[in-house]
């Protein structure tokens, strides 16, 4: 089995659980990452490997040969029933006792300005706790729309994690994000730029909630 340690991209800041699957560029291997604690003891059971801190609580799960065990899309996933038997099955473990909000919210864009000499704009972004400054550089941002955030220490499907960052003197503090960023598949969201929600979804909802709702429709 080809075994390594995916924790090396890990979260480093106050959001816990982040969990994607890329068949082709991680090699079926579904990654799940739990908190910003270090890892002192790594642990493997054939296809899963995991990691535990100090006080014995999970900071990171891998299943290899995913593909082997479970029918699910690539990209930015959630702690379904499936996944969650799963690791009770094949490693007695209960995640439902990990489940904690994921750093994607539902954000309405309250301000957007055009940035001199670029295409980017300058946006505000309430996610209902707080405002955030956001450089957003998709043709269809506006004022008064429904947003999908992914927050700073956010890790996306592809790895990367969202980190605060000034582009062209103007603070930006998180990600308006589309469908291709977050690898989703769902008729139920607008394809072009950033996604759109209804103005009726509640600012500062959980995304995953919200999409779990779209995918059981």
């Amino acid at each position: 089995m080809f075994c390594y340690w995916f924790n090396i991209v890990r979260i480093y800041n106050r959001f816990m659980l982040a969990i994607f699957y890329n068949k082709t560029t991680l090699r079926d291997t579904l990654l799940i990452n739990f908190n910003d604690k270090i890892t002192v003891n790594h642990i493997t059971n054939d296809d899963f490997a995991y990691g535990l801190d100090s006080n014995n609580k999970l900071t990171f799960l891998n299943i290899f040969s995913c593909s082997k065990y479970l029918n699910i899309p690539e990209g930015y996933l959630y702690l379904d029933r499936n996944l969650k038997q799963l690791i009770l099955d094949k490693l007695s473990i209960d995640l439902t006792t990990y489940e904690k909000e994921m750093p994607f919210k539902v954000g309405k864009v309250i301000k957007c300005e055009l940035m001199p000499n670029t295409h980017l704009h300058h946006c505000e972004v309430d996610i209902g706790n707080e405002i955030l400054s956001i450089v957003c550089g998709a043709p269809n941002v506006k004022k008064d729309i429904n947003v999908v955030v992914a927050q700073v220490g956010a890790m996306m499907p592809n790895g990367l994690e969202i980190k605060s960052n000034t582009l062209r003197g103007y603070e930006s503090n998180g990600m308006i994000c589309s469908k291709r960023e977050l690898m989703i598949d769902n008729n139920k969201f607008n394809n072009d730029g950033i996604i759109e929600l209804s103005l009726d979804v509640g600012i500062g909802t959980n995304f995953m909630d919200l999409y779990k709702n779209y995918k059981s429709d």
